[in-house]
């Protein structure tokens, strides 16, 4: 299987974790906008100003979407530009919610 098909497929599968999560539309924007910019490095590296203009959102509202990432724990933030998205933590967080009545 060549690189290129790899990594379509493994966005496709971050893309239903993150759709499949209990969040609303922010959140889910920002987890999506994150996994964008660490397609490259693995991580993503870029301001709460950037993050903000490209999901639609305030700076308070980015902030506080981003702190909530944070405390679910499926954002780890180093620094002020630099953001992990926790793949393991969306599966259990999909799993929970595939068996909650």
């Amino acid at each position: 299987m060549s690189e290129d098909k790899k990594k379509s497929m493994q966005w496709r599968h971050v893309q239903a974790l993150i759709a499949g999560m209990e969040a609303s539309p922010t959140q889910k924007c920002l987890l999506i906008v994150i996994h964008c910019h660490a397609q490259r490095k693995g991580f993503a590296c870029a301001s709460m100003e950037t993050l903000a203009r490209e999901i639609g959102a305030s700076l308070r509202t980015t902030r506080r979407t981003v702190q909530l990432a944070r405390q679910r724990g499926v954002v780890t933030v180093e620094g002020t530009d630099r953001y992990w998205l926790n793949i393991e933590r969306l599966k259990e967080l999909q799993r929970r919610a595939a068996v909650q009545p």
